[in-house]
């Protein structure tokens, strides 16, 4: 008898640090830990992310980053046909809470 336990979605929301995945080329999948954005609006299907210092958790950029997600079925169908660049579905995907990509130091003490 085997007991699976369920991963649970992160939530995202306000304020949230996190990371973004590399959505294109080799490195397609990988998470970019060497920029950390802040999340100043996220809804079901955009949101706006500003750069931040890493240790300082001072804005450097407020201009704002937009990212984009497109239903599934759509998204499946473009991630069939371009080797290169990935669309996706759900912002589990796209975004990374800081400390789950791998060891934060500032963040596990």
């Amino acid at each position: 008898m085997s007991t699976r336990i369920a991963k649970k979605k992160p939530v995202f929301q306000k304020g949230q640090l996190v990371y973004i995945r590399v959505m294109y080329g080799r490195n397609k999948g990988t998470v970019d830990e060497q920029v950390t954005y802040l999340i100043r609006n996220i809804g079901p299907k955009m949101c706006t992310l500003d750069r931040v210092d890493k240790l300082t958790r001072k804005t450097l950029e407020f201009k704002g980053r937009n990212l984009s997600l497109v239903d599934r079925t759509t998204a499946e169908a473009r991630n069939n046909d371009n080797y290169w660049v990935y669309q996706a579905w759900d912002w589990s995907q796209l975004l990374v809470p800081l400390g789950a990509a791998g060891w934060d130091a500032d963040c596990n003490f």
